[in-house]
């Protein structure tokens, strides 16, 4: 029987693209529940979570001020650990809150996690070698690729990515892990080779918004 799947999004300042974004995975896959992180938005934007609340399927947990994306992760990453259970769900997807990964290509992460056999990292992988892809964005994935080789000996295509499935059991391992910001996805990585799980990187489109002026 296929087992049901977790997004995961961590948001701070978002757009009403959220709450579309939220509205098409439940439309799209009776399969999937959403788990929001208001990480510390603004006051004037609480309406889009008030309003993803009334959503089935869908739960919001709010931080009182930003705590980071590393954090935001593990507090929801521990929701789903207290409030899921082994039997009934492959594992959990981390995504992005801008809309940069696709209904589809979340769903295409689902379904590797349900084909999982064994304790898995899936990464959605982008092709960094497209013409649109920002400079800033090429150039920082292939220093981070080289890097993480160097000292971890293992190539990581896309470091960066936000997209993430993470199998039942390795989730309760990332809870443990240090890092309250953005290097909180690195020390995954780092975690994931030394204990010599299993990583898979399928392909998903590449998408940008304002030459990806927001990145970290």
């Amino acid at each position: 029987m296929k087992k049901k799947t977790v997004i995961l999004i961590p948001s701070l300042n978002p757009n009403e693209i959220l709450l579309d974004y939220v509205k098409e995975l439940i439309s799209t896959s009776k399969s999937v529940d959403v788990i929001v992180v208001n990480d510390g938005s603004k006051e004037s934007l609480k309406y889009i979570f008030d309003k993803l609340e009334k959503l089935d399927r869908c739960v919001v947990l709010t931080h009182a001020i930003n705590l980071g994306k590393g954090r935001a992760l593990k507090n929801g990453f521990n929701y789903f650990i207290n409030n899921y259970s082994f039997d009934e769900v492959n594992g959990i997807i981390t995504a992005d809150s801008d809309g940069q990964h696709s209904v589809k290509d979340v769903l295409k992460i689902a379904e590797e996690l349900n084909a999982a056999k064994e304790e898995t990292l899936v990464l959605g992988t982008r092709d960094f070698n497209l013409e649109h892809v920002p400079f800033k964005s090429r150039k920082g994935n292939k220093i981070t690729t080289f890097v993480f080789k160097l000292l971890y000996g293992k190539k990581i295509n896309d470091t960066q990515t936000g997209l993430r499935g993470l199998t039942y059991n390795f989730v309760k391992d990332c809870i443990a892990l240090d890092g309250e910001r953005f290097e909180y996805e690195i020390n995954m990585l780092i975690e994931s080779v030394k204990k010599k799980i299993k990583i898979t990187e399928p392909t998903i489109e590449t998408i940008y918004f304002d030459n990806n002026s927001e990145t970290h």
